[in-house]
């Protein structure tokens, strides 16, 4: 699918708000409703939106804290058994309060995002979650100060 400046404005108002009606995005771009919701679904179908998601007011959640963790990993563990990266930010995946978890190139080998209500709970999954699971060798825990 060819993507046209007016799919990059429906998707820039879709990112805005993704439950704005087609007649609002209709409104904020200048493009015809009917326009609007054709694109949509052809985006829909071609891949080009996988899916529609929420932005949570964590503050009102009581999650008012948000940090990220470098995880460095060594995939052979001391028993002679390797484990492979994709297992390990898998099961990081699964720990609650992780909201997004990256492999990536470069200094660090995991690049893990999470949310918690305090220290002490920000305490507890970093030092008896994550740094047990097996292959995690090291962390770094960057504490938010402010989001934009």
């Amino acid at each position: 699918m060819k993507i046209t400046e007016k799919d990059l404005k429906i998707l820039a108002e879709l990112g805005k708000n993704s439950k704005n009606t087609v007649a609002l995005i209709s409104a904020a771009t200048g493009v015809p409703v009917t326009t609007v919701h054709n694109r949509i679904k052809q985006m829909e179908r071609s891949g080009v939106i996988k899916k529609y998601t929420l932005e949570l007011n964590h503050a009102i959640l009581g999650n008012t804290l948000t940090a990220y963790l470098m995880i460095h990993t060594n995939t052979m563990l001391a028993n002679g058994m390797k484990v492979n990266q994709k297992d390990i930010a898998n099961e990081i995946k699964e720990i609650k309060g992780v909201e997004k978890v990256e492999l990536l190139a470069g200094h660090g080998d995991i690049l893990t995002k999470v949310r918690a209500k305090d220290t002490a709970e920000l305490n507890e999954s970093v030092m008896q979650k994550v740094r047990k699971i097996d292959g995690v060798d090291k962390t770094q825990t960057m504490v938010v100060l402010e989001e934009f």
